[in-house]
């Protein structure tokens, strides 16, 4: 198992606040060692890596009403949903042509904490799926749940 994956098996298993600090300290560790740990991408990188997939098949608005019913930016112009998403990773062209026409890019766009949550339960969803997404997930700003 991975170094990453055994934070990320320790984390599930902490409460919020532990996992607040862990982030926190982790993006000090970052900046202290001028570490870039999302190199320069863009939203476009991303189109088709769940094209084909069997864990993600169908339309994005089906796949995200099944995930729903089973169980930092420059600046933010665009909350992209699941469906939208979903469209995007998996090459939809009505979903990819969307975010190019509206100027969407990973500078100016983010995914809530639902959709983030949504995206990692998708029933059945398979290990290359679920690395692919973490991938879109590492360099795509999240912006968490608040109280």
């Amino acid at each position: 198992m991975t170094i990453a994956k055994q934070i990320y098996e320790k984390l599930k298993k902490a409460p919020p606040s532990v996992a607040q600090q862990v982030l926190d300290f982790l993006g000090y560790l970052e900046s202290r060692h001028n570490i870039n740990p999302h190199p320069a991408k863009t939203l476009e990188s991303f189109a088709g890596i769940l094209k084909g997939s069997s864990s993600f098949e169908g339309d994005p608005q089906d796949l995200q009403d099944s995930i729903r019913t089973s169980g930092a930016v420059d600046r933010l112009d665009f909350l992209l949903d699941t469906n939208v998403v979903i469209g995007l990773l998996k090459d939809r062209t009505e979903a990819v042509s969307l975010l190019k026409r509206l100027g969407c890019g990973l500078n100016n766009s983010a995914i809530s904490q639902i959709t983030r949550m949504e995206l990692l339960s998708h029933p059945g969803l398979e290990a290359r799926d679920e690395d692919q997404i973490s991938a879109f997930l590492e360099v795509c700003a999240v912006i968490p749940l608040s109280e």
